[in-house]
């Protein structure tokens, strides 16, 4: 207790004795007796179930500084608002019939762990003849993550202290008893630990005993939030930097494509700042002596899962106990190598915050002579905004896989095990990144607006292939969606690839007609491979046959068998069409956008190919720049934009049922555009049409007299 707390301790014994009590009296009394055990941080800490053999003590010598009243210790992990653990009926444990049984892969606690190859720094990794897993067979590797003989026992073992692998243990709902070696964290601390006041750290922790490589110390507990309310308390606290010390989040099992909605959203976080125990206090270093491990009791609880702090070397009695707040990541944000980190102190010159008594002040440290072997503050501004930065990217990239962004693992022909690079257009790493990136420009050429061309091509498009619809909204809905589906970062891609593949094959398109007519002998091809990919749905060998097909170089008539594959114009634009119209399908799949739907071939090869030559059109009019791509990062941005931009629409049951019921969504085929005014101030409108010229797609004697005199200016724009 502090200094004021046990002068109003002494103040209120002196009047119980001096007074005569009443009845009322007493139960105030009382009352302010309960108030203050409650509030009394020793009294918190007698209360641990590990007091008596293991104590947590606080100690000040230095000063009469005290623990802030509003924190409170705690021995458990504290369940926020919103937080729910699993229900009874999904919760398991092992049916090992000893002990022993829980150290192979038999044990139903370490399914998820994996046969760990055997590391000749442990020992005991051995073929057990005695035990079985489960207790059936013998000569089973043993799997978990300690020693189970000897003076090491109970201790992590090597390979696990240098891997980021979690922790899988038996729990109370497994038949083992409470003595089973896979029981470490389960059973609690062992070590007395002593709070003390440092000279120019605030509070630190060290133990009062010699502390072994690989023993578990104690856990990091504290109040398990909301990713929101997490946010929420960020923006709460005047420095948002103090408030990521206290806050982990428990994303070890965060998988956006994880088949359970809790591991699938944003993580959970465990907020330590006024509910915790004794390891809230354990400074950060760049060189620590402790390191924190996600640990799994039962699987149905991964969401919760607990954050176990083990001695990485030996620890001397009443050394400083540390660990790095960032796990190693450097401001640069590499992973720091290990065997590397004792020089990290010296080389971070930063401005450090100093947590003393909940009240930051700022200090320049750039002192080499200053370092020692832990740090003296928490980590840099910069290294905490790297940490949050990199928590908020993957926050963003599991909302942008909500929202209808394609995941990095799926491929175009939906084989997820496919290696050609044209079906891994979704991944952006390696070799995988694409060397541009299609960015709108303002204006034309021409002074015109691209989005005003890009918003009436697709205006345009709708009110010609769906004639019928009445109300302006529902005609605004529909040309919305095309937008957004023409604008996709997809289709911009795919475009880039279909003039990478133009110039290297000297494919010559500069004159407009050139590409109207390998568009016009492309779309019966096409408009064939849409129904063969319809009629081949459940068949996924045919379907991916026929994809790789149309993705690829083919032999040409004439080759011989051992020639090279080579590409036409007409397959390099059925490639384009192909790629774009699986990801529409991708896009109709999740719902991304509701009027994707469009059901007949002719109207996928008609609409594909004016979105093509509408590209085709407004580069040339220098309505794109080219930005070189140089991390995936900037794709992740071009993702954002475009999905702020055009929202996931939400529809009513009754706007539901209309859709599906309504004669005003019966498309036609292209009547095409003519003498509207937004074609005659800029010559053309989009990939639609151009100014007297009909329909672009009929065969060539069907079309205007003089069209294959009409001559570009400037061909396809070169990288």
């Amino acid at each position: 207790m502090g200094l004021a707390s046990l002068t109003e301790w002494r103040a209120y014994l002196t009047a119980a004795l001096t007074e005569a009590p009443g009845k009322s009296q007493s139960l105030i009394s009382i009352q302010e007796h309960a108030a203050e055990r409650e509030s009394c941080h020793f009294c918190q800490l007698r209360a641990f179930s590990t007091h008596k053999d293991t104590p947590v003590s606080v100690v000040n010598a230095l000063d009469r500084a005290v623990i802030s009243p509003n924190f409170r210790f705690i021995d458990c992990m504290v369940l926020g608002e919103g937080v729910e653990p699993a229900e009874d009926s999904f919760r398991s444990g092992c049916s090992c019939e000893r002990d022993g049984d829980c150290q192979f892969m038999g044990c139903h606690c370490l399914a998820d762990l994996g046969d760990l190859e055997s590391s000749s720094a442990d020992e005991d990794e051995y073929q057990d003849d005695n035990y079985g897993a489960n207790g059936h067979g013998k000569g089973k590797k043993k799997v978990y993550a300690y020693h189970s003989h000897g003076a090491k026992k109970g201790l992590l073992r090597s390979k696990m202290l240098d891997s980021k692998e979690p922790l899988y243990e038996c729990h109370a709902g497994c038949s083992c008893s409470k003595d089973c070696p896979n029981r470490v964290v389960e059973r609690g601390r062992t070590i007395p630990l002593q709070i003390f006041r440092t000279p120019d750290r605030g509070w630190g922790v060290h133990a009062q005993v010699a502390i072994k490589k690989g023993q578990f110390v104690d856990r990091y507990l504290g109040e398990i939030i909301t990713s929101a309310e997490a946010d929420r308390r960020r923006a709460a606290s005047a420095i948002s930097q103090r408030k990521d010390v206290y806050l982990f989040a428990l994303d070890k099992f965060t998988n956006p494509e994880s088949l359970d909605p809790r591991l699938k959203g944003p993580p959970l976080e465990v907020d330590g700042e006024f509910l915790s125990g004794p390891t809230r206090f354990i400074n950060h270093s760049c060189d620590p002596n402790l390191r924190i491990f996600a640990r799994v009791g039962d699987h149905a609880d991964k969401h919760i899962h607990d954050l176990a702090l083990f001695a990485i070397r030996e620890i001397a009695a009443g050394e400083e106990l540390t660990f790095d707040y960032v796990d190693g990541v450097t401001e640069d944000g590499a992973e720091m190598e290990r065997g590397n980190g004792a020089h990290m102190t010296k080389c971070r010159d930063y401005i450090a915050l100093f947590l003393i008594d909940c009240v930051f002040f700022v200090q320049m440290d750039t002192s080499p002579q200053s370092s020692s072997h832990f740090s003296s503050s928490p980590p840099s501004p910069v290294a905490l905004t790297l940490r949050r930065h990199r928590r908020d990217e993957k926050r963003r990239l599991q909302e942008q896989y909500s929202l209808g962004r394609p995941f990095p693992s799926e491929r175009l022909c939906g084989n997820g095990d496919c290696l050609l690079r044209c079906c891994c257009v979704y991944k952006t790493t390696g070799i995988h990144l694409p060397w541009y990136i299609l960015i709108d420009r303002d204006e034309s050429e021409d002074g015109v607006l691209v989005k005003d061309i890009l918003t009436e091509f697709a205006y345009l498009v709708t009110t010609e292939v769906w004639p019928s619809i009445e109300k302006q909204s529902d005609v605004l809905l529909k040309a919305r969606s095309m937008e957004a589906f023409v604008s996709s970062p997809p289709v911009r891609a795919a475009y880039l690839d279909f003039q990478t593949v133009c110039q290297k094959n000297d494919f010559d398109f500069s004159i407009e007609s050139r590409l109207r007519e390998a568009l016009s002998s492309t779309m019966p091809q096409f408009r064939d491979l849409v129904t063969a990919l319809d009629a081949a749905e459940q068949d996924s060998q045919r379907t991916e046959m026929l994809i790789h097909r149309h993705l690829q170089p083919q032999q040409q008539p004439g080759q011989t068998p051992s020639g090279r594959p080579q590409w036409t114009q007409e397959s390099c634009i059925m490639r384009f069409l192909l790629t774009t119209e699986l990801w529409r399908r991708h896009g109709e799949k999740h719902m991304r956008q509701r009027n994707w739907a469009w059901e007949e071939p002719w109207m996928v090869a008609e609409l594909l190919s004016a979105v093509l030559l509408n590209y085709w059109l407004m580069d040339g009019e220098k309505c794109f720049a080219r930005e070189p791509m140089r991390s995936s990062e900037q794709y992740d941005e071009a993702w954002q934009d475009w999905l702020d931009k055009y929202p996931l629409l939400e529809e009513s049951g009754d706007e539901r049922e209309r859709r599906v019921t309504s004669p005003d969504l019966v498309p036609k085929p292209f009547g095409m555009i003519r003498g509207l005014d937004f074609e005659r101030e800029i010559g053309y409108v989009g990939g639609v049409g151009t100014a007297a010229r009909g329909p672009l797609w009929r065969d060539s004697s069907q079309r205007h007299e003089g069209d294959d005199e009409e001559e570009g200016d400037g061909g396809l724009p070169q990288h």
